[in-house]
Formats: C-alpha cells, structure tokens, sequence
C-alpha cells in the first residue's frame, strides 16, 4: 500500500467519490463515502518489516494512541492531532517476540500490556513518556498465555486466558498481580480472545477455539463458563467484543466465522446471527463503538470495514479499493479519537484511519 498514492472509493450504492491524496509523510490513501473517510499512510514512520509488529492500541489519557508491541521492538504511538506516528521503545528493553496480546488503560492511566509469550507485563506511563516491565513477582514464563484483558468494577485487570489454565489479575491500585482459575476448569489451546465488561459487572471472554464463553464475575472472585444457549462449534470463531448501549455484546467474526455472537447479559442468553450479511470470507479483529452506536471492524484478513448497527439489528460489509483479502492479519483495531478510528498494522505497513463524517 505504500509508494503510489491512489485514491480509495468505498464501493456502497451511497457512495459519494470524492476521493483525492493528502500529505502526512509518506504515500496516502485517501477515499470518501456517505458517512465515512478513510485514509491509509504510514504517518511519517517506517513500518516495513514482514513481521507481525503490534498488537491492539490503547489511547492514553494525553489522546495518543500506543500500539502494543507484539513481534516489534518499540511502541507504536499514534498522535491524532499533529497527524504523526512514531517508534519508541519508551526505555526499556522490547527485544522478542509473540510478546504482548493488547493492552488495558488502568485507573492510574497507565497501559498494562497482556503477557502473551512475554515473561512479564509492559506497563507504558503516556504522561512520564516510560515503560517498564513487571512479572510482579509471579513465574509468568509460559507461553501463549493472555490475549486482551479487561478493566472490572473493582479496577482491577482481568486477562483473558489464550492458552494459560488460569487468569491473570492485575491489581494497578496494590501494584500487585495474582492468578487464578477462579473455581473454573479453563484447559484448552487458544480459549478466548479479549472480553467485554457488561452492566451487571460481569467480564465476558470472547471464544476463539472454546465451544463456551467465559463468564468473569469479580464481585464474587468466581468465574463460569457457558455457551447460553448459542450452539458454538470449532467454526464459531471470533475476535474480541463490544458492548452496545442495547446492553448486548457482539462479538467480532475472525477467519470464516460464519455469523456474529450475540450475548445479552440480562437475559442471560447468546445467539448467532449473520445480521443480514454475507459473511463468507470474513477476517476482523477487534473493533470499536462509534459516536453513531454503530459498531466498526477493520480489515484483518478480509477486504474490507464490517459495520454493524444494534439498533437496525443489520450488518454491512464496506469495500475498499485496493485492499484485498489476505491469508495473514493486516490491521488490528487500535482506538477511537473523537468521529476517528485507527487500525494498528499487525501485517501492514502503513495505518488506516477511519473518519465518521
């Protein structure tokens, strides 16, 4: 995607082409459609390399967004106001990889990045500018252990098991980490990815391989599992999760899931539905509510923006021009500034910015 700049149409039958470059530091990808802008560039930083670099982003209290380094050596930090990204390594030592699945922002308004085959946890400091490294005193020398982890009620972070047989509790109060089955059997390779914290104080674990959901509850220090009710079978995979303001989680399709997760905590039920939309080919990870309480997912092996709308109760898939399908992740969702959203490269080289006009 990156030397020629090209203009993107997003092919919709509302489509507005009025497509055009910008500058910004590099190639750019510019295209317009009714209610949506997006551009993909490089920002101003070279991000060549083949390998799987970050993974998820996270905005910081001073509105940077900070891509977590998974096979990279440094941070990625986005800067929507002066329209730059950057490379640190914020001080410390990022060698490694397969090392951070995700990151959460804790109530101390640090970043605590999720140990996936990393001994320890990165904690990045926005307001210091630092980052450091804490196993807080635990053997965390597993591998694929965490992927995603989720602020509860209690502000403590809870990390959602990969492939570890336990979670990780994160307590950024104490400065103080634990693990813990929470009373439940969580065997099983690649379990669940990210969670989503609901009204009734419960964190819900997305299934990635498992046939269940995982259900955190940290007001009693339990956890369960359940499908509730949704027959989830090894092609029911998904990628993480959002809360829509119905109070229902819908989970993201990742790699050929054949329909959405639908979990309503009230009623303590899940349900799987295409929405309306041919999901064949599908390959999202991650995603975030936009100021219009649609939910957005970004291009991860599939071509294109997967749009869902809570209260239509229908889905849409919106093409870009130029990006194609892939067989390897390309963006990752990162975090949302004001009506835009940024893809964090996992596979890319370049960042892709989606504006909600």
């Amino acid at each position: 995607m990156k030397g020629l700049a090209r203009a993107l149409c997003l092919l919709t039958t509302l489509s507005i082409l009025a497509c055009g470059g910008s500058g910004g530091g590099g190639s750019t990808d510019v295209a317009e459609t009714a209610g949506l802008s997006v551009t993909i560039e490089d920002f101003g930083v070279n991000m060549t390399e083949a390998e799987s670099k970050w993974w998820g982003g996270v905005r910081g209290p001073d509105g940077k967004i900070y891509g977590i380094p998974y096979g990279s050596n440094d941070i990625l930090i986005i800067d929507p106001i002066a329209n730059t990204a950057t490379r640190s390594s914020m001080g410390t030592s990022l060698s490694g990889s397969s090392k951070w699945a995700s990151g959460c922002l804790g109530p101390d308004g640090k970043i605590y990045c999720i140990p996936y085959d990393a001994p320890d946890v990165l904690i990045i400091d926005p307001l210091a500018g630092t980052a450091a490294r804490n196993n807080f005193g635990l053997n965390l020398t597993d591998t694929a252990k965490w992927a995603g982890g989720v602020l509860g009620a209690d502000n403590k972070i809870y990390c959602i098991p990969r492939d570890s047989t336990n979670i990780l509790i994160i307590d950024p109060v104490n400065g103080t980490a634990s693990r813990s089955n929470m009373g439940t059997v969580l065997t099983g390779p690649h379990k669940w990815t990210g969670g989503v914290l609901a009204a009734n104080g419960k964190i819900y674990g997305v299934p990635r391989n498992a046939m269940d959901i995982l259900i955190i509850n940290p007001a009693t220090g339990t956890a369960s599992r359940s499908n509730m009710g949704a027959a989830l079978t090894s092609i029911h995979k998904y990628a993480g999760g959002i809360l829509a303001p119905n109070g229902k989680i819908y989970a993201i399709p990742y790699t050929d899931s054949p329909a959405i997760l639908i979990i309503d905590p009230a009623a303590n039920t899940a349900t799987l539905s295409t929405m309306g939309v041919n999901l064949s080919n599908s390959g999202w990870s991650e995603a975030i509510l936009g100021p219009d309480n649609k939910i957005y997912a970004i291009p991860y092996t599939a071509s294109n923006l997967l749009i869902i709308d809570p209260v239509a109760g229908t889905a849409s898939r919106i093409s870009i021009s130029g990006v194609e399908s892939t067989a390897s992740g390309k963006w990752v969702m990162g975090d949302i500034i004001n009506k835009g959203f940024y893809g964090i490269p996992y596979k890319a080289t370049d960042i892709i910015r989606v504006k909600i006009l």
